[in-house]
């Protein structure tokens, strides 16, 4: 077996999810509440998606807060981000990294990959949906899968681009990108 290199969520981060989920769980019960007031079936019927949709965001992240797991793994086979599915992109199919420069999600890595539907599993989720729809969109061979923003994975003492130096065999190109000056 290999070695492997493996981040997980911040605290914060996860905290600061939890406590969006559950807001926006409130305000669903809120209007699933008001809807016996004489608001139409259709608020009934949002308020009663919406709180089970939020409901479960909010028993998730209670999950990931008590039973940590890696969300990115990084091994001499390839890169796995646990949200696209179970496949390991291999090093043969990542062709560049583009990461994010400016203030604006600054740091934020991004795969550009052959084939970006061989590493999408099943349904994990809203960040899933944006997943598959940017590596099913019918662009060409090559596809772009976003990675997490830093501030959002506990890097440790590690930055991510030094655990796909230390894992890829050959050096993969590192793009700068953001807006023009």
């Amino acid at each position: 077996m290999s070695d492997v290199t493996e981040f997980g969520y911040k605290t914060n981060a996860l905290l600061m999810r939890l406590l969006i989920s559950g807001g926006l769980t409130a305000a669903a019960l809120l209007l699933w509440s008001l809807a016996g007031w004489g608001f139409s079936g259709f608020d009934a019927i949002l308020g009663a998606l919406a709180t089970a949709y939020f409901g479960t965001r909010v028993l998730g992240n209670l999950y990931e807060l008590a039973f940590p797991r890696p969300v990115i793994r990084v091994s001499d086979e390839g890169i796995q981000d646990r949200r696209l599915g179970p496949t390991v992109i291999p090093w043969t199919a990542i062709t560049e990294f583009k990461q994010v420069t400016g203030a604006m999600g600054a740091g934020t890595l991004f795969l550009e990959v052959r084939e970006p539907k061989r590493y999408i599993g099943p349904s994990k989720g809203f960040l899933w949906l944006f997943y598959a729809l940017r590596g099913r969109s019918g662009q060409a061979e090559a596809g772009i899968l976003p990675l997490t923003p830093p501030n959002v994975l506990d890097l440790g003492d590690m930055d991510l681009l030094d655990a796909v130096d230390e894992h890829a065999p050959h050096e993969i190109p590192v793009t700068p990108t953001g807006p023009k000056s």
